[in-house]
Order: structure tokens, then C-alpha cells, then sequence
């Protein structure tokens, strides 16, 4: 993609994910700055993390490498120079991709997989996690992330609360 990018990562240590957005961010920062004689940051807006299960996984990973599809870009995901999807598709190597992942026979035909869209309403569900960085889980592990934490993560009602008026007698 020209404007954005987008990483399914497992994190090793509980902050890999801010700090390897921080070093990427800081050192192609000070790259591209110089090359163009700018000056401050290079990349706006925030990193959309949502946490997700594995039941949730291949969704987000099938969004992801659909992607320059979606957009137009390319007629088959693996197409895309920028994807990890030709690996997957075991068309290249790609050594910034784990070895661990994707599992053995996970995917019998990754390349037939991408072809399958997800619909409008899984669509929407994703951007929803993406924009409100609410975990994308099973109601048992929100419930278990929510005892985990001691806060409220699933979605309330939107707008004001109802005031509750006492009863008189």
C-alpha cells in the first residue's frame, strides 16, 4: 500500500510491538529526513492495534494480504511485491516472515484461500476492532481479559446514560 501498511505480529515480550514501531518509525524518519532535507515525523496518526485470538487470526491475515486487492492495485494478492502473501503462496522466500508461521497444513492452498472475500459485515467487523483497538476474541477469552485487566472491553451503548429516577410513593 502507498499510504499505510499493515503487520499481524505476535510479539515475543510485552512491549515488541511499541518498540518496533518506535525503532522503524525513528530510523526511517531520520532516513528519509535527510535524504529530503525535512525536518520532525515522517508517519501521522496512531498504530491501530487490536488484540486478537487465534480464531480471529486468519481472518485479520487474510484482510491483510487481500489488501492491495481491495484497493485495486493487483488481480491476485501474491501479486503484490510488498506482500507476504506470495510467500505464503510459496511463490518467493521472504526471510523477514517466521519460519513458525503459517503452521504446516494450516492452509492446504494458501493461493485459493485468498481468492475467498470476506463479506461486507466481516469487513466492517475488522475496521471496528482496528479503530476502537477493542480485542477481536471469543466472548471466554473477553471475559478472561477483562477479569485479566479489571476493565470494561467490550462495547457499550452509545450515547449518554440513562438517569435512573427514584421512585416516589
Amino acid at each position: 500500500m502507498t499510504n499505510h501498511v499493515h503487520l499481524v505480529v505476535v510479539p515475543m515480550h510485552q512491549h515488541s510491538i511499541s518498540k518496533t514501531l518506535h525503532d522503524a518509525h525513528t530510523e526511517y524518519s531520520t532516513y528519509f529526513n535527510a535524504k529530503y532535507g525535512f525536518v520532525g515525523h515522517v508517519w501521522q496518526g496512531r498504530a491501530d492495534i487490536s488484540l486478537m485470538d487465534e480464531t480471529y487470526m486468519w481472518n485479520a491475515v487474510r484482510y491483510v494480504e487481500r489488501n492491495p486487492v481491495r484497493a485495486g492495485i493487483v488481480q491476485r494478492a501474491e501479486d503484490y511485491p510488498w506482500s507476504s502473501a506470495a510467500a505464503h503462496c510459496q511463490f518467493r522466500d521472504d526471510n523477514l516472515l517466521s519460519d513458525d508461521f503459517p503452521p504446516p497444513g494450516a492452509i492446504k492452498n494458501w493461493a485459493e484461500w485468498l481468492r475467498i472475500d470476506h463479506s461486507e459485515e466481516d469487513k466492517r467487523t475488522i475496521r471496528a476492532h482496528l479503530s476502537t483497538g477493542r480485542p477481536w476474541c471469543t466472548p471466554e477469552v473477553l471475559e478472561q481479559l477483562e477479569e485479566l485487566t479489571r476493565r470494561r472491553l467490550r462495547p457499550r451503548q452509545p450515547g449518554r446514560r440513562k438517569k435512573i429516577r427514584a421512585e416516589t410513593e
